[in-house]
């Protein structure tokens, strides 16, 4: 796919950092948001109606470009590598194929949510205000991104049918199966993640993730990291 006028991965080193800054990013969904299509513009479906959309394309991680002095907006890390590389990384099913560019590429994203937990450490005990239920907007400020919430993200790259619940006018913020008490891939569930919690009987949910990833938990981290852990 050709995105922003090019076929190659378009990002750097201020892009990454916008997703970090805590000045930019409050909550987790809009760390999600930065990291996703920060510069969607939302349409008459989002927000119930479309009260929460905004004409200004830059959302989250506005930011003016050191080389230029204008203002760009974020150029989003995660989805892009995948429509660019294409073939495999396409497809959820199927991207895991390639071990060595999934395991890299979602690593970083990893890097860059672990920088930003770290330089939010007052919302760790609330998780991030990560969503509780499919109606919580504690967290949301406005405007809001693609990825939620009342997204049109899922929508506009898979079969509208695979998601009733945006069909009945944006009936709730959020997905079933998203929200932070909910398994993590129900269908598909993981275990034996950590030494303290198999996961069983039903899989770990967000919570149980969250919680033995935050940057004071982690059974692990990134050399650009190492100065948290003297």
């Amino acid at each position: 796919f050709n995105i922003q006028g090019s076929l190659d991965i378009v990002y750097s080193q201020e892009d990454f950092s916008q997703c970090t800054d805590p000045t930019n990013i409050k909550s987790w969904m809009e760390w999600q948001n930065c990291i996703e299509v920060s510069d969607g513009k939302c349409n008459q479906k989002m927000g119930g109606g479309g009260s929460q959309c905004s004409s200004d394309p830059y959302l989250y991680g506005f930011y003016k470009s050191t080389e230029t002095g204008q203002p760009v907006n974020v150029n989003f890390l995660h989805s892009q590598a995948h429509v660019k590389v294409g073939n495999d990384l396409l497809d959820t099913a199927t991207s895991p194929n390639d071990a060595g560019f999934f395991t890299g590429h979602h690593s970083n994203v990893d890097r860059n949510n672990m920088i930003w937990q770290s330089r939010t450490e007052s919302l760790a005990n609330d998780l991030w205000h990560f969503p509780k239920n499919q109606n919580d907007l504690s967290g949301v400020n406005t405007p809001i991104g693609l990825s939620g919430p009342f997204s049109i993200y899922d929508v506009l790259f898979c079969n509208n049918t695979d998601f009733p619940e945006y069909d009945a006018a944006s009936k709730y913020a959020w997905i079933s199966g998203s929200t932070l008490h909910d398994v993590v891939g129900k269908n598909y569930p993981f275990f034996d993640l950590f030494s303290d919690y198999d996961g069983r009987p039903y899989g770990y949910t967000h919570k149980d993730i969250l919680e033995r990833t935050t940057p004071k938990n982690t059974p692990y981290t990134y050399d650009t990291l190492e100065y948290l852990y003297p």
